[in-house]
């Protein structure tokens, strides 16, 4: 693949944020094939103009190989579509703008529960607690909007009954 880049590619991809270089892009496509060794791809549609390369793909494998993005293989079959679309200039791909649902990824994955499963509702109902206690806090920036000198260590306290029972429930649910 390394011929197809040129040096100095940037490519931005959903999660991982932007690769800059070709030897990032090569590294973040061997760590992809190491986590899903059956990893396949289709290409569905391509159209061009001038410089500009639109690419439908289809792609699925089984997160069984190795750890990606420092998430430890999940078995979980992966079923994706997405599209890129590249700029080509001097018969290499100089840029690249990835495209796909990062939550039916990270779904399909195993790192996020089903929509519409009893965890699932438990996440939101903590994420909307959490918000709730962000905006009546005033906070912004510190982690769960919580500021530790705020005087909300008793909402903390509530917060973490709250997800220590939702965990508890969750577990005995399994």
């Amino acid at each position: 693949m390394l011929p197809f880049w040129s040096d100095d590619v940037a490519e931005v991809w959903p999660v991982v944020g932007r690769l800059e270089g070709k030897e990032a892009v090569r590294d973040y496509f061997v760590a992809i094939f190491a986590a899903v060794p059956d990893f396949h791809i289709d290409v569905e549609r391509m159209a061009a103009e001038g410089e500009t390369v639109f690419v439908h793909w289809h792609m699925t494998g089984t997160f069984t190989g190795a750890s990606f993005l420092g998430i430890e293989a999940t078995g979980r079959s992966i079923d994706l579509r997405g599209n890129d679309c590249f700029t080509i200039r001097d018969e290499k791909v100089a840029a690249a703008f990835i495209a796909y649902d990062g939550m039916a990824f990270a779904v399909q994955a195993g790192l996020l529960p089903p929509h519409g499963s009893r965890m699932d509702h438990a996440m939101t109902v903590a994420f909307n607690w959490m918000t709730r206690a962000r905006k009546r806090s005033g906070a912004d920036g510190w982690p769960y909007g919580l500021p530790p000198s705020s005087g909300s260590e008793r909402s903390c306290a509530s917060g973490a009954h709250m997800l220590w029972s939702m965990r508890a429930a969750w577990q005995s649910a399994r």
